[in-house]
């Protein structure tokens, strides 16, 4: 008699164990699988007012890199965090309770850019001639936006260039023409400035050199 209810206590609690671990599976499927598909891309050109954001982003030199990977630290921990000011984000969209600009209310940080490039770089393949010691910059505690604000989406906030409108003039065509030199490059003013105020030498010859070598 022992025997057959020894036996059932195991058959019992062997079910209640496939039953937790079905569960717990379905419900951590489910999990990352709602998180995979909130952070794609797509999901952000849903929204009338991200249109900029997206567009630009789409015809950047960080158009094979997904929104995530620039905006959120990874881990699945950071992504889950993510999901709850992503619920926030439609909220006040879905109830028109949100400001213009759309924009960030922190500067992303180094260690989202170092996942993919590297300070152990002097020179940049677009221009060979241009002397720029990135270890040294990042030694100094110089980030990252600092110098490359403008790489994924052309800084068009602080342009004023999303203040309101119609955002669905926002497509690729439109924002190839925000997208050149002018709106993703550092300029030399900004070198220039940094230098001066941190008291580094700003002669020509520290940063350029051959067919980079400016006129004055």
């Amino acid at each position: 008699m022992r025997i057959k209810n020894m036996l059932g206590d195991q058959k019992k609690i062997l079910k209640f164990t496939i039953l937790a671990v079905g569960i717990s599976t379905i419900l951590l499927l489910s999990v990352v699988g709602i998180t995979y598909a909130t952070s794609v891309p797509e999901l952000c050109s849903a929204c009338h007012v991200m249109k900029p954001e997206y567009a630009t982003w789409a015809v950047s030199s960080h158009s094979q890199v997904d929104c995530v990977t620039c905006h959120v630290d990874p881990g699945l921990g950071n992504a889950l965090k993510n999901q709850l000011v992503l619920a926030k984000e439609l909220y006040l969209y879905a109830t028109n309770n949100y400001e213009l600009p759309i924009q960030m209310t922190e500067e992303i940080p180094d260690n989202r850019c170092l996942q993919c490039h590297s300070v152990k770089r002097t020179v940049s393949p677009s221009y060979p001639g241009l002397y720029i010691p990135h270890e040294r910059h990042a030694d100094q505690k110089v980030s990252c936006v600092k110098c490359h604000k403008g790489a994924a989406h052309g800084d068009i906030v602080s342009k004023g260039m999303t203040m309101g409108g119609d955002f669905n003039k926002w497509d690729e065509t439109k924002a190839a023409q925000v997208m050149t030199g002018d709106n993703t490059l550092p300029k030399m003013d900004l070198c220039m400035d940094c230098h001066g105020r941190r008291g580094v030498t700003v002669s020509c010859e520290a940063c350029h050199s051959g067919s980079m070598m400016p006129d004055s």
